[in-house]
C-alpha cells in the first residue's frame, strides 16, 4: 500500500511508515481490532472452558473445539473487514474524487507529463485513482499510466536497495527488495515493448521513451551498471538479473 504522507510503499502491518515516519491508519485499526478480539475470546474461552469442566467425555472435546472454531472465524471476519474498508472506503473515495475533478487533474496530470516530472506523475494518480476510472478524459492517459506505476516501483525499489542497506536499525529484506525491483523491471519493459499500435500515441510515446532512458541512467547511477554493460543487463532474466545485481553489491561493500 501507498503511504498518504510520502506516497512510498509500505507493509500493511507497519504501524507507521519507515521513510516519514506517518502513522498507517490501517494497520493501526487492524490492531485494535485485534486486541478487541482477544479480550473477547479470552473472556469466551475462559467460559466454555469452565462449562466444559463439567462435562466428560465427547462433550468437553465438542466444547473445546467449539471454541477453537469460533476464535478461527472471528479472526478471519475482524480481516475480511479491515481489508474490505482499506479496499472500499478509501477506493470509493479516491474514484469519486478522480470524477468530480477529472478536468483539474488531467491538466495537471499533462503538466507533469510535459515538464518530465514522472514520478510526481506516478505518485499523483496513484493518490487520486485516476488509473481506475473509466471516464473519456482520463483514457488517453492509459498506457502511460499503467508504465509510470511500475517506474515508480522500479525508482522506490532501487532507493530501499541503495540507501537503506547500511542502517543497522532498519528491517531490511536484501534478497526480498532485489526480487522486488527484478519484478517490476521486467514487468516496466514488457508492458513498453508489447504496447498495441493503438496505444503508440505519437504524443504519449515521447515520454514513454523518457522514461525508459531515464530508467536506465538510475539503474547506471544506483548499481553502477555502465552503458555498455546495461543492455546485456536488461536481457537477462529476471532471476539473473537478481543475481547480477547481488553480485554488484557485494563489491560495493
Amino acid at each position: 500500500m501507498i503511504c498518504k504522507k510520502c506516497h512510498k510503499e509500505i507493509g500493511i502491518d507497519d504501524l507507521k511508515c519507515p521513510f516519514c515516519g506517518a502513522n498507517n491508519s490501517f494497520a493501526m485499526k487492524h490492531q485494535q481490532n485485534m486486541k478487541s478480539f482477544d479480550k473477547r475470546y479470552k473472556r469466551t474461552q475462559k467460559d466454555v472452558l469452565k462449562t466444559a469442566g463439567h462435562i466428560s467425555g465427547l462433550g468437553k472435546k465438542a466444547a473445546i473445539l467449539a471454541t477453537l472454531l469460533i476464535g478461527m472465524m472471528v479472526m478471519i471476519i475482524i480481516t475480511s473487514l479491515s481489508y474490505a474498508e482499506l479496499d472500499l472506503d478509501d477506493y470509493s473515495e479516491g474514484k469519486t474524487d478522480a470524477v468530480r475533478n477529472a478536468a483539474e487533474y488531467t491538466k495537471k496530470m499533462d503538466k507533469y507529463l510535459e515538464e518530465g516530472e514522472y514520478i510526481e506523475f506516478a505518485i499523483f494518480i496513484c493518490e487520486h485513482y485516476t488509473s481506475d476510472s473509466r471516464m473519456e478524459e482520463y483514457k488517453r492517459f492509459r498506457c502511460v499510466q499503467y508504465l509510470a506505476k511500475e517506474y515508480l516501483d522500479c525508482i522506490q525499489s532501487m532507493e530501499r536497495i541503495t540507501l537503506r542497506t547500511g542502517d543497522e536499525d532498519y528491517h531490511f529484506d536484501m534478497d526480498g527488495e532485489i526480487h522486488t525491483f527484478c519484478s517490476h523491471l521486467e514487468g516496466f519493459y514488457e508492458m513498453y515493448e508489447n504496447m498495441t499500435e493503438q496505444e503508440r500515441n505519437e504524443k504519449y510515446m515521447a515520454y514513454l521513451n523518457d522514461m525508459e532512458k531515464e530508467l536506465r541512467t538510475a539503474t547506471n547511477v544506483y548499481f553502477h551498471i555502465g552503458d555498455d554493460e546495461i543492455d546485456s543487463f536488461l536481457n537477462l532474466s529476471e532471476a539473473q538479473k537478481g543475481v547480477k545485481l547481488e553480485e554488484v553489491l557485494k563489491d560495493e561493500e
